[in-house]
């Protein structure tokens, strides 16, 4: 066919560096970037960089929640990556009004909220109610790290029905 109708948008994934909701990223590649994805994958305190496994289950999700929503607030991104995704990775648990705050944050900001397979399945049915009801964008992650990852949407839709 005919690739001229292809549309390429250059992009990137950062992690969120402060309480402000800054990205670790240089100013000219967000300058640059179309998509640009903010995703909490450490937490900040003071200089250095924790794991969510290195606090109590509370204290991470409310860790989480409080980087997320200074992110979608601060600009620097157009799509939320993997929200809760640290939480639920090291305590199987990311609170449902944590998840609408999140929800209702990126419907105002009209920044994306990712549904990851990575993360998000186990609580697909419940996110599903909350994106109905409040009606954000929507981007659909796979998490990939490798070519065979991408665009694992399809069967793991499959698997949860």
């Amino acid at each position: 066919g005919d690739r001229s109708d292809i549309r390429v948008l250059l992009g990137l994934e950062s992690r969120i560096k402060d309480y402000e909701g800054r990205v670790d990223a240089p100013k000219d590649a967000l300058r640059g970037a179309k998509i640009r994805i903010a995703s909490v994958h450490r937490f900040p305190f003071g200089r250095r960089l924790f794991d969510g496994g290195q606090f109590k289950k509370d204290i991470c999700q409310d860790m989480e929640l409080e980087l997320s929503l200074a992110a979608i607030e601060c600009g620097e991104c157009n799509v939320l990556g993997h929200a809760g995704g640290m939480s639920l990775l090291y305590h199987r648990d990311f609170p449902l009004k944590h998840f609408e705050a999140i929800i209702t944050a990126c419907t105002k900001k009209g920044v994306a909220f990712e549904l990851n397979c990575a993360y998000h399945l186990p609580v697909l049915r419940h996110l599903k109610k909350t994106l109905k009801q409040y009606d954000p964008l929507v981007s659909f992650g796979s998490d990939a790290h490798a070519i065979a990852e991408v665009g694992m949407w399809a069967s793991m839709l499959n698997k949860d029905q």
